[in-house]
């Protein structure tokens, strides 16, 4: 018995070229901008290693702060500072922060207000703050590409400063403050920040620049709006298939694997792990990522394709 959809999962997929509309300016600061003309659709360019890192990544900690038990800064080192779960709108926000970075055409992100990325994250500026602090603050495993085969690393995803102005700065000249934080990323309670500076893991701009496991390129904005339509397991299968091609064929347990779903097997039994993947791919398919899927259960194997609606997908050189 095989799960199917309504559409045919052994059509090819049309393949969009590179790209109508779009021109590739040269290098500018160490990375090739995207820049389109007029009548386009804008794109940048999502780095594979960072999406299929939170493919894996992604899910829920039951150890990450929130709003109401914020930590003061705290002294880990080397192995306290590792996390191997990240939040959902953790992983967005980098997303965002990779199209803004590519936007901005500098080496270093500044960030002197919040509020358009709250408002299209559709959290408050307090709340970015802290998706801020689980980015900066902590290394997380980085799957990436050499010369060889695949490099497990870990790695800060993203470095973050808060940078504070002279009032704030004269007003603790000699007094203490509380720190939020590690001791990775931090900022100070209560107060006002001046502006942020954002610069994405080198092993991300490395994979922007086409070397690694190169980049897809993606739709600005509407494709962080759709991941944060989505549930937990949609946003994992969304980020796994958009750093392959088009039409995936993959076993059951490797894309167990690729999806961090390892342990929810033990723990919940493969039929309902089965189930909750297949919901993933509707949801997607009903948001028009996927255009058809299916599951062979004599075989163990998931075929799905993704449509060209919010990602462009590009084979690399």
């Amino acid at each position: 018995m095989s799960t199917t959809n309504h559409n045919d999962p052994s059509e090819e997929p049309s393949q969009a070229p590179i790209l109508p509309g779009v021109e590739i300016t040269p290098e500018i600061v160490g990375y090739p901008q995207i820049k389109p003309t007029e009548d386009s659709i804008k794109l940048h360019r999502q780095p594979r290693n960072y999406l299929k890192t939170t493919a894996k990544l992604v899910g829920k900690d039951n150890q990450e702060t929130t709003l109401f038990t914020l930590p003061e800064v705290t002294s880990e080192t080397g192995v306290g500072f590792l996390r191997e779960v990240i939040s959902r709108n953790t992983a967005i926000l980098g997303n965002y922060l990779l199209q803004l970075w590519q936007q901005n055409g500098e080496e270093e992100l500044v960030i002197d207000n919040l509020s358009p990325i709250a408002e299209i994250m559709g959290n408050s500026n307090y709340e970015v703050k802290i998706y801020l602090l689980y980015l900066g603050g902590y290394v997380y495993p980085i799957i990436d590409k050499n010369e060889t085969g695949l490099t497990l690393t870990t790695e800060q995803l993203f470095k973050i400063q808060f940078k504070y102005g002279p009032k704030v700065a004269e007003k603790y000249r000699t007094g203490t403050y509380t720190e939020i934080g590690s001791g990775l990323t931090k900022f100070i309670k209560d107060e006002p920040i001046d502006h942020i500076i954002i610069q994405p893991s080198p092993l991300f701009i490395k994979a922007i620049n086409g070397k690694g496991l190169g980049n897809v390129l993606v739709v600005n904005d509407q494709f962080v709006k759709l991941a944060l339509s989505l549930t937990d397991i949609a946003f994992k299968i969304l980020s796994y298939s958009a750093s392959n091609k088009p039409k995936q064929k993959i076993a059951e347990d490797n894309l167990v694997k690729h999806l961090g779903l390892e342990k929810q097997i033990k723990i919940q039994g493969r039929p309902r792990i089965r189930t909750t993947i297949l919901k993933g791919l509707q949801e997607l398919q009903d948001k028009e990522h996927i255009k058809s899927y299916s599951y062979d259960d004599i075989n163990g194997m998931y075929l799905f394709i993704y449509s060209d609606k919010y990602i462009k997908h590009h084979d690399m050189k």
